[in-house]
C-alpha cells in the first residue's frame, strides 16, 4: 500500500469500520472520527489518531502532524497498528477473545 497514512471519518456510527481495521492490519496508522466502532479500532496516540466527529480543523491538524512526525514516530505508530490489530481482529485474536468472554462468565456464573 502506498499510504502513508489512512483517513476514515464515517459521518455516523458504524458497527464496524473495515477500513480502519484493514489500513491497521497493514500497518498503516489510521486518522478516524472518535466515532462508533472507529473508536475501537484506533488507539489514540498509539495505533493513529482520533479526532471529533464534524471537526474538519482537528482532522487537518491531525493529518498535517502525523505527516510530519519522524521517521521512528511513524515506524512506532505503524507497528503498534499491526499488532494492535492481528491481536484484536485476526482469527486468533477473536477466538482468544470469545474464550475470555466465557471465561469470565464462568467466573460469574459460580
Amino acid at each position: 500500500m502506498l499510504a502513508d497514512i489512512i483517513v476514515s471519518v464515517p459521518v455516523e456510527p458504524l458497527g464496524q469500520d473495515p477500513i480502519a481495521a484493514m489500513a491497521a492490519g497493514l500497518g498503516k496508522p489510521v486518522i478516524g472520527a472518535d466515532i462508533g466502532a472507529t473508536a475501537e479500532v484506533v488507539v489514540d496516540g498509539v495505533t493513529g489518531r482520533l479526532v471529533p466527529p464534524d471537526d474538519p480543523e482537528a482532522l487537518g491538524r491531525a493529518i498535517t502532524e502525523l505527516l510530519a512526525a519522524n521517521a521512528k514516530e511513524k515506524a512506532e505508530m505503524s507497528a503498534a497498528a499491526r499488532t494492535w490489530a492481528l491481536a484484536k481482529f485476526s482469527a486468533t485474536g477473536s477466538a482468544l477473545a470469545v474464550i475470555r468472554q466465557y471465561a469470565e462468565l464462568m467466573k460469574t456464573a459460580k
